[in-house]
């Protein structure tokens, strides 16, 4: 039987691309604050921006950074994108509930690099939301299950929502004025997130560690991966003078960590080769194992890159490689709001 390969709907990679593209600028936002800004910098032990916790058993929790303060206190956060359906707000309480009950958070790596767990308490939960969902989280979220006492969600500490909305050159964080949200432990820190209020994030703030990092820590987006695959690791770690490279896929995913501290999974560096693939712009040799790409100009920034290989995608339509959703951990929720007419700041 032949190997059906997956067909790709470009408005549905577009539409992806652009969720997971502004939470990669909304981690990029706050790595940059906790790790730059001074004020703030001088109280942080750790950022980590690819944080696996694990808790009993085999399950692990993803939050989408983390920190670990001077004073042993801790910080999870979440970029949550709630929809409609109620089944995915508990999700999205669900992972904060878990977030609360940390003890402990991945420390600084070690001279060797290995990396372990610290202690933390107390622990804040910070979740945020673009400004058009956030007051309809804060209701579904703090006021019709938090504080409804017949409700499981009773996380150790009342989270802390922050809302946020990209203006024409910045993204500007504002916290959630209601008495109902939460507040950060102070410990011993003389300043915390939130006594700066409006905190205000520009592309020059946090593009060089947007484009070291590359990605956030959710799976890849598949067009996001063939943007960042097509941009920079192919041209970095493949192409020669004669513009022509035979890619392995073990070989990629290498390239690709090397290239984002650590980030990449094969079956993200395979979705992202796939829509290459979809594009005409890689060609397979092995079936999901082996690919020739040769360089095309197609056009000049990233998401000017991403939209060329989405119409690339619809003009060549299903003779290329349905790609099955990746399987989400229960800890994780979707984000299945995608801003409107969103413009990307990753140039």
């Amino acid at each position: 039987m032949a190997r059906k390969k997956p067909v790709f709907d470009a408005d549905e990679l577009l539409h992806d691309y652009a969720v997971y593209d502004r939470a990669v600028d909304v981690v990029s936002c706050f790595h940059w604050l906790f790790t730059q800004v001074d004020e703030l910098a001088d109280t942080v032990r750790h950022f980590d921006r690819y944080p696996r916790i694990p808790l009993s058993g085999d399950r692990k929790v993803t939050p989408d950074f983390t920190v670990v303060f001077t004073d042993g206190t801790g910080l999870a956060a979440e970029v949550a994108n709630i929809a409609q359906r109620e089944e995915s707000v508990d999700s999205v309480c669900a992972q904060l509930q878990t977030y609360s009950e940390l003890t402990e958070m991945p420390d600084a790596p070690g001279k060797k690099g290995g990396q372990k767990p610290t202690p933390v308490d107390p622990v804040d939960v910070l979740f945020l939301t673009s400004v058009k969902d956030a007051k309809d989280a804060a209701r579904r979220i703090l006021t019709e299950r938090l504080d409804d006492h017949a409700h499981p969600f009773s996380p150790a500490r009342r989270p802390v929502l922050a809302h946020y909305s990209q203006d024409s050159d910045a993204y500007v964080f504002l916290m959630w004025p209601d008495s109902a949200n939460g507040t950060f432990a102070r410990g011993t820190r003389e300043v915390v997130y939130g006594d700066k209020d409006p905190f205000v994030c520009q592309p020059r703030n946090f593009n060089r560690n947007k484009v070291q990092y590359g990605f956030m820590n959710d799976n890849v987006k598949p067009l996001y991966m063939a943007t960042r695959l097509w941009t920079q690791v192919l041209p970095n770690a493949f192409w020669t003078d004669s513009g022509e490279a035979s890619v392995a896929l073990p070989a990629v995913v290498e390239a690709v960590k090397e290239q984002s501290e650590g980030k990449g999974s094969t079956s993200d560096v395979l979705r992202g080769m796939q829509v290459l693939q979809a594009a005409r712009l890689a060609k397979e040799t092995i079936p999901d194992k082996e690919w020739t790409v040769t360089r095309q100009s197609l056009r000049r920034s990233s998401r000017d890159v991403a939209d060329a290989i989405a119409e690339r995608v619809r003009k060549h339509g299903p003779g290329a490689p349905v790609i099955p959703p990746p399987v989400r951990s229960l800890t994780r929720g979707s984000r299945t709001n995608a801003p409107d007419n969103h413009p990307t700041l990753f140039d």
